[in-house]
């Protein structure tokens, strides 16, 4: 019996899913957690990441004003200082290209907010790789929330069956799952690891994008 199932677009998170950012992001948070005088660990800063920006400042300094912390760590971020520490994780063009090759939209759903999202996409020259991009300016709620899926499905004129949901944490796999995506695909290169994903529901667990290219072609 052949499956019915079409894949039209693959949804992707971006840090840690297809830039590798690790040293980007945590440095950040160390940065911001050491200037208000409570130094945060890899381990608490790695645990805290997934949700929006301000919520997890709202974990790691909680006797603070999340979003002023928040505007901090970006403000560090689009520093030069902090954009050399962004690389592209090996594969990303390939797979894009074997994508597009194959009619398959692609997209990104990031937490990332649009003005650091712009500036890394022109330093690498991405943002013509994608159909559409959502930030958290453009959604009243972020990840595991699947309104950024339903809007990105909307634009596309895709149903979210059709979708597919890529990203390194167990949130990535939660809003794909929310949102009614045909498969999540949980990546290991990443933040979060293949026991998170597994235990979140992902419908594959990967470790390089090559291996996604992989999966792609078995699927489509």
């Amino acid at each position: 019996m052949t499956n019915p199932w079409q894949l039209r677009a693959v949804v992707f998170d971006l840090d840690g899913t297809l830039l590798d950012t690790l040293e980007h992001v945590a440095r950040a948070f160390e940065r911001v957690t050491a200037e208000y005088g409570e130094p945060a660990s890899r381990e608490q800063i790695i645990a805290a990441i997934g949700p929006p920006l301000a919520d997890c400042y709202r974990l790691l300094l909680p006797a603070h004003d999340a979003s002023v912390a928040a505007d901090k760590h970006h403000a560090f971020q689009q520093t030069d200082e902090f954009m050399q520490l962004i690389t592209e994780y090996a594969g990303l063009r390939d797979m894009l290209r074997a994508l597009h090759d194959k009619g398959i939209r692609a997209a990104i759903f990031t937490n990332r907010w649009r003005r650091g999202v712009d500036l890394i996409f022109s330093k690498l020259d991405l943002a013509r790789e994608f159909d559409v991009i959502i930030t958290p300016e453009d959604v009243r709620a972020g990840k595991p929330d699947p309104e950024g899926m339903h809007i990105i499905a909307g634009k596309l004129d895709l149903p979210e069956s059709s979708l597919m949901m890529v990203g390194d944490l167990p949130v990535d796999i939660a809003v794909g799952k929310n949102a009614g995506a045909g498969y999540t695909v949980g990546i290991t290169h990443g933040f979060g690891t293949r026991e998170s994903l597994a235990a979140a529901g992902a419908d594959y667990v990967i470790d390089t994008l090559a291996q996604f290219s992989e999966l792609v072609e078995r699927l489509s």
